[in-house]
């Protein structure tokens, strides 16, 4: 029997719709339960700009944008279970704008964590 560590990769290339950030975090939810009921990844890797859709384009400068992307990666953060997560979205910091990528990872007995 085999003791070297093993870690199930899952990669969720999927088209995400431009602008719904909460409609895409809600997808992001439903396909990360999916994954974890049938194919039990360790981490499930989502493209760039999921949250936001791609291309978000000019987008990117509204500031009612900027909310929803929070509040929408926040939903994220709240609501994945068992499996990791990466999900790219437009980072802001001050007045610059960055193309990130969250890592969230659940714990039994521990809030949820983004790196």
């Amino acid at each position: 029997m085999s003791t070297e560590a093993r870690l199930r990769i899952g990669l969720a290339q999927l088209n995400f719709l431009v602008g719904d950030a909460q409609g895409n975090a809600a997808r992001i939810i439903e396909l990360v339960s999916r994954a974890d009921a049938v194919l039990k990844p360790d981490l499930l890797v989502f493209p760039e700009l999921t949250l936001s859709g791609y291309p978000p384009e000019d987008l990117l400068f509204h500031g009612g944008f900027r909310q929803a992307i929070d509040q929408a990666l926040a939903t994220v953060r709240d609501s994945v279970r068992g499996t990791g997560v990466i999900v790219g979205y437009p980072e802001y910091v001050g007045e610059d704008i960055f193309n990130s990528a969250a890592a969230v990872q659940w714990r039994a007995g521990r809030e949820s964590s983004q790196a």
